[in-house]
């Protein structure tokens, strides 16, 4: 049942952004990576990520994508003229912290904080924490993402940008720390039985389903590009 975020506790104001086909797919069977978005919806995610302070993400997304969640040099510039980092932080959930210290977003200039559990293994930790990762332990067997978020405000984020997995935007919307869904939809349809969606999980209740409101909506081409409000109680 989708929770409340504590009132006592200050978070980041969150925005999850992604590209999804019109079956609701993040991926196509064959590849690991998004393959239907346009150059349009790269750029809104590049230019979206540059307004943000930080960039969260789940492992699961860093294992397939390695990706490096930066933003190019004229971004970079315009975030320093703006008055924050050159790149905005990259923050990584994982349970059990199983990341290879290679993953190329640890190979970037921008602050690089991992969230994880009890559960993690010692040698997991100390091999992230040796090429200077921040690894912060919050929970027991899973990341206690409430006092994640709680943690980054505290560190002075107040812009938070979610660019997935489907494993991490589930329990997000789980516990209400999701403020916006900025989607794209992509003329194709994946059609992949298993593949990831947007938010994947056991499923919300029918009765306590999050719920969201248009705000905005663009076209270019066959694309849409979506804004979302969470709808409050």
């Amino acid at each position: 049942m989708p929770q409340k975020y504590p009132g006592y506790m200050k978070r980041p104001h969150t925005i999850a952004i992604a590209a999804i086909s019109l079956d609701g797919r993040l991926r196509t069977r064959e590849s690991p990576t998004p393959v239907f978005a346009s150059k349009a919806d790269k750029n809104r995610l590049t230019h979206a990520r540059a307004a943000a302070q930080a960039v969260i993400v789940g492992g699961n997304s860093v294992r397939k994508e390695n990706m490096r969640l930066t933003v190019g040099g004229a971004l970079a510039r315009r975030r320093v003229k703006n008055g924050l980092e050159k790149q905005p932080w990259t923050c990584i959930v994982t349970r059990r912290c199983g990341l290879s210290p290679k993953a190329r977003c640890f190979g970037t200039p921008a602050r690089k904080i991992v969230f994880t559990s009890r559960a993690a293994p010692r040698r997991n930790l100390c091999a992230l924490e040796r090429i200077g990762v921040e690894v912060v332990v919050l929970g027991q067997k899973e990341v206690d993402l409430t006092r994640a978020f709680a943690w980054l405000h505290a560190q002075g984020i107040r812009r938070l940008q979610c660019e997935g997995g489907g494993g991490l935007l589930y329990p997000l919307l789980a516990k209400g720390l999701v403020d916006e869904l900025w989607l794209t939809l992509c003329p194709a349809i994946a059609g992949a039985k298993g593949v990831n969606s947007l938010a994947d999980g056991t499923g919300f209740p029918d009765n306590h389903l999050p719920r969201f409101r248009l705000k905005e909506i663009k076209r270019k081409k066959d694309e849409l590009f979506l804004r979302y409000f969470r709808a409050r109680s």
